[in-house]
């Protein structure tokens, strides 16, 4: 978030987008005040898995249980109606994900913009996927471009 902030300031009349997880944007999400008060353009679209994911991977990498990374138990809701008076909106499919990084990339200020991801095992055609077509970085692609890439 903070290098977003920083690439927006570094070329204000070009499009920035912000992709983070969900425990990067625990860490940093004071940053959003930062960006409301710059009155900064700026989409924010936190992954939401549920997971430190790093961490979840080295711990089995190194084959150590699973400890500490769960970030949220209960059941999705939708994220609340604002962070630091910055709208925010949640969204679970990537062609609803692309409609709000457009709209994100036309506001007069940040968004933040909940995209549930969900693990690969239980993928629809309707979640969002972390890889390949229908991916975050696809739909950004497609909102930023105006167009969908024909390759993975």
């Amino acid at each position: 978030l903070p290098a977003a902030i920083a690439a927006k300031l570094a070329g204000p009349d070009l499009p920035v987008v912000c992709l983070i997880g969900d425990g990067c944007f625990q860490m940093t999400c004071g940053e959003v005040a930062t960006a409301k008060r710059l009155g900064l353009t700026l989409p924010i679209v936190v992954l939401d898995d549920k997971w430190l994911a790093l961490i979840k991977v080295k711990q089995v990498r190194r084959q150590f249980p699973i400890y500490g990374t769960a970030l949220q138990e209960e059941d999705y809701r939708e994220p609340p109606a604002h962070y630091f008076g910055v709208p925010a909106r949640g969204v679970r499919s990537s062609p609803a994900l692309e409609e709000a990084v457009k709209a994100a990339l036309a506001a007069n200020g940040p968004t933040v913009i909940e995209a549930v991801s969900i693990p690969s095992t239980t993928w629809t055609r309707s979640t969002i996927k972390l890889r390949g077509r229908g991916s975050p970085l696809a739909a950004i692609a497609a909102a930023l471009c105006g167009s969908r890439p024909d390759r993975e």
